[in-house]
């Protein structure tokens, strides 16, 4: 679903398999910095740690719900339904300059115009999404030591 939000903002593929693999890669990276806080921190404080990262990072992305370019945010409606600036010209080839002047730009869609303010929510979303796999990597492992921890076996030698 979030795929699907990304590529509906104008996000191109290349860059969304991008931010899949590093957040693959942030991944792996928290699973081998449980080992590391485990044994220097703890258990207790290494959990801690893993559900602050999470929360933390999540709120990032919260956050691009009301961040300028979200359909959410107030000014986006009234951005999109305006069209181009008035120094701006629609049309449908990228050689076309009509009046000679540095402020005047031919874009191929009148909401391109937009995607600049989206380009901060979409920023946020994907941030967030990609820092929270850390904290998502840390939580199972943790939930894991703790429903079955190690239990040690006396063998009795008569």
């Amino acid at each position: 679903m979030s795929v699907g939000y990304i590529y509906s903002c104008g996000v191109s593929e290349l860059v969304a398999g991008a931010c899949m693999g590093l957040a693959g890669a942030t991944g792996i990276f928290g699973t081998v910095l449980f080992t590391y806080l485990r044994s220097r921190l703890g258990l207790e404080r290494t959990g801690l740690i893993a559900y602050t990262v999470d929360v933390s990072c999540l709120v990032l992305a919260v956050a691009s719900v009301w961040a300028p370019g979200s359909p959410f945010d107030i000014h986006y409606s009234t951005a999109a339904t305006s069209g181009p600036p008035a120094n701006q010209v629609v049309c449908n080839s990228s050689s076309v300059d009509l009046n000679e002047t540095a402020t005047t730009r031919c874009v191929d869609d009148p909401l391109d115009v937009v995607t600049g303010a989206a380009n901060v929510s979409v920023v946020l979303l994907l941030v967030g999404i990609i820092l929270s796999r850390v904290g998502q990597s840390l939580s199972p492992l943790l939930q894991s030591v703790l429903a079955f921890p190690r239990t040690h076996t006396h063998t009795h030698t008569q």
